[in-house]
Parts: C-alpha cells; structure tokens; sequence
C-alpha cells in the first residue's frame, strides 16, 4: 500500500496556465485574529486527534489565549507556516467495512492543532465571505445532505407530474481531493478574491509542507490535505471553475429556475433536458476537470433517463 500512495502525492501537479482575474479581494478574511475567535476554534476543536508535536487542544486552552492568539497572528503576517507546524502524520481510514485495496482507505494528513486552529479561523471566514456557487451545497451553513436530496427529489417530482424528460449524470472523480493540482487551487484562491498574502501562506504550505508515513517522508506534489479544515474551501473553489465549464445554462426548468448541476463538493450530478444536451455538458465538464490534473473515473459513473414521467 506504501508504494501505491507514494506515487500517487509525488506526481508533479499540472501546471495551470489560464489568466486570472480579480474583481476584489476579500481583505477581511485576513484580519487580525480575536482571543474570541481562538477559544471558539480550540472548543470547537476538542477531541481531535494531535499532531506529530502530540500537543492536544486541551494543552493550548490551558495556555495563555492572547499568546496563542498573537501566535496565530504571527503566521499571518509572517505569510508562512513554520516547517514544524505544517509537519503532518499521515493515516488511513478504510473507507468500507473490509478494505483489501489501498483504493479502499482514505488518506488523512494530521498536522499539529495550532496550524488546525488558523485553518479552522480561516475557512470560517472563507465561508462567510466569499461567494460559492449556488447549488455547491458543501460547506455551507445549511444543512448540505438535506439540501441536496431535497432538490435531487423536486427534480425528479417535476419531472413525473409534468411530464417533462430530464437526463441526470452521476459523475465520480477518481480520488479528486489526491490529484487536483496545486495551481490549480493557487489560481482559484486568487480568483476567488483571497487577498495576495494569504495566498503567498497557501503557496508556502504547498511548496513546502512534508508528511511522515511510518519511517518515511513524503513530500505531496498534488491534491489537498484531508483532515485540514481549510481544504474543503480551497477545493471547491477549484470545482466551482470546473462546474463553469459544463455549460450551467443547460439544464432542467424547476420553477422557472434552470438547474444544471448539483454539487457536494466532489458528488456531482449533471442535469439536462436531453441527451444531446448532457453529451455538452460532459464535454466542457470532461475538459474543465483536465485542467485542473483531475479526471473522471468512468466505471463509477452513472447516468439516468426520465422520459413521459418514468425512467
């Protein structure tokens, strides 16, 4: 299993070429940092695993917060995270009752509760400030999973009392959060409006953080950290420019609303009135997804057919 992941993080990302443009940057979302904001991170905290320095977030509540704070808020303005912080212990959690492949196991990089903290601080106010898409319903403050199966269901509700046809793909991504390039994420970032010292941190954190698997280091050449709360936020920015290219003005009518795609992070379904329709929407999906060094994993991908009302 060793070699198989091995060569997964060290394949080189795909260099990502396209402009970015900026309409503004979010400055806020590197504001100084509050004791309030620390302690609510650290109680929120409690319970996880640490990382290689075994420090636990009882350790730090116990400490003085101003200092922890001041600590959070040094990294920021220094715009880099110590090598020993970003230092992260890899595990595995099986993703099925009886894993017998290394493709059964998910991969969780643990690094030390201090960087978690400023991840955490920081993903919050991604999340509270910068724009997603609208029918990306992960990391939300609503209730992703109800959400999505509840527009899931209006789809398919209209489709059978209106009798209108509606084509659905249901794409997988071949381990998408493993292989999505660090441009990638980089240029998303700055399209997004993070503002340019966060993203000089992000770039640092990439281009130089290590992981430790038993004896050996690993330095990930690609994808995000899983475990890392600031990931999820980075990632579907990435997927939300994958998403632009599946021709969203394509898709099934729900109340005079078009929707086109439904999205839980890297879930995603594609909606649209025939086939001929869904084959453009796959193209530009299929050729968006390249940029990025992800790609699909066809035999896990399904599509469905509703037709007069039935499928």
């Amino acid at each position: 299993m060793k070699e198989y992941w091995k060569e997964i993080f060290e394949i080189e990302s795909k260099p990502e070429l396209r402009p970015v443009v900026v309409n503004k940057y979010e400055w806020n979302v590197i504001a100084a940092i509050s004791r309030e904001e620390t302690e609510k991170a650290l109680r929120d905290s409690k319970g996880t695993a640490p990382g290689v320095d075994r420090f636990q977030t009882g350790d730090f509540l116990k400490w003085n917060l101003e200092v922890v704070t001041q600590l959070l808020n040094l990294m920021l303005v220094l715009e880099s995270p110590t090598a020993q912080l970003s230092l992260a212990r890899l595990t595995f959690v099986p993703k099925i009752d009886e894993p017998v492949t290394p493709t059964d196991y998910r991969p969780i990089a643990v690094s030390s509760v201090l960087q978690r903290m400023l991840h955490k601080i920081l993903a919050k106010r991604v999340r509270d400030t910068v724009s997603f898409s609208s029918l990306q319903v992960a990391f939300q403050k609503k209730d992703g999973c109800l959400e999505a199966s509840t527009l899931l269901h209006t789809v398919l509700r209209t489709a059978h009392d209106e009798v209108k046809p509606v084509v659905m793909a249901f794409l997988d991504i071949s381990k998408a959060f493993d292989s999505v390039s660090h441009d990638t994420i980089l240029r998303s970032a700055r399209q997004h409006g993070l503002p340019p010292p966060l993203v000089r941190y992000l770039t640092r954190l990439y281009k130089d953080s290590l992981t430790i698997w038993d004896d050996a280091s690993v330095r990930c050449r690609r994808g995000v950290r899983q475990g890392d709360p600031l990931s999820l936020a980075l990632f579907i920015r990435a997927m939300n420019e994958v998403l632009s290219h599946a021709q969203p003005e394509l898709g099934f009518m729900v109340s005079d609303r078009c929707t086109g795609e439904l999205a839980y992070a890297d879930d995603l379904v594609l909606f649209a009135n025939s086939q001929t329709e869904m084959a453009d929407k796959l193209e530009g999906f299929d050729n968006g997804l390249e940029l990025t060094g992800m790609k699909l994993n066809n035999s896990k991908c399904r599509t469905a057919t509703m037709l007069n009302g039935n499928t």
